[in-house]
C-alpha cells in the first residue's frame, strides 16, 4: 500500500521525461536537400564529410587557405526523354554570390566520384560525390544544377535548379 502514491509521481515523471526527450530533437536541413525537381530532372544533395587530400594515382590537395567540400549527389531524370548529366552543370555559391566550379578531384578513381558525362532516359537515376574546393572561410548558401544538355525534347538550356545549403 505505501507504494501507491510513488506510482502516479513515477508517471508523471516518465511523462514530462518523454516530453523533454521529444522537444530536443533537431533537424539538420544544411546537410541534406528536399528532392528539388526541375520540372523533369530531379535533384538530391547530401553534405558528406571531404578528406584533406584525395586521390590515388594523383593526389589533389587544396590550395593554401581553401579546403574540399563534398556532397553526394544524385539526378533523376522523371520525364525527359533523353537528357544528358554532366559534372559541369554543378555550381557551389557562397554568400559574397562566388560561383565554385567542380574540383578536379571529384574525377579521381579513390571516391565514387560523380560521372562526367551519362546520357540518361526517364526513370534513370545518376549518383556520385562531388568535390568543391573553397576558401576555409567561405559561408556557402546553395548549390546550383544548371541543365545545359543538348539532347531531348528540351534541348540547350532548360534551366536551372537550386538547393539551399
Amino acid at each position: 500500500m505505501q507504494f501507491k502514491p510513488i506510482t502516479p509521481i513515477i508517471v508523471l515523471l516518465l511523462v514530462v521525461a518523454s516530453l523533454l526527450v521529444s522537444g530536443c530533437t533537431t533537424s539538420n536541413t544544411s546537410n541534406t536537400s528536399d528532392n528539388t525537381k526541375l520540372g523533369y530532372m530531379g535533384l538530391k544533395v547530401t553534405s558528406v564529410p571531404a578528406p584533406a587530400t584525395i586521390g590515388s594515382p594523383y593526389v589533389y590537395t587544396p590550395k593554401q587557405g581553401y579546403k574540399f567540400v563534398m556532397y553526394n549527389a544524385t539526378v533523376t531524370n522523371i520525364n525527359a526523354t533523353d537528357r544528358y548529366v554532366h559534372t559541369n552543370f554543378f555550381t557551389l555559391h557562397d554568400s559574397k554570390n562566388i560561383a565554385y566550379g567542380i574540383s578536379q578531384a571529384t574525377n579521381d578513381k579513390s571516391i565514387a566520384g560523380f560521372p562526367n558525362n551519362v546520357l540518361t532516359h526517364p526513370g534513370d537515376k545518376v549518383n556520385g560525390l562531388i568535390v568543391f574546393e573553397v576558401p576555409q572561410n567561405a559561408k556557402l548558401v546553395n548549390l546550383v544544377y544548371d541543365d545545359h544538355s543538348s539532347v531531348g525534347p528540351y534541348g540547350g538550356y532548360a534551366g536551372n535548379v537550386t538547393v539551399k545549403l
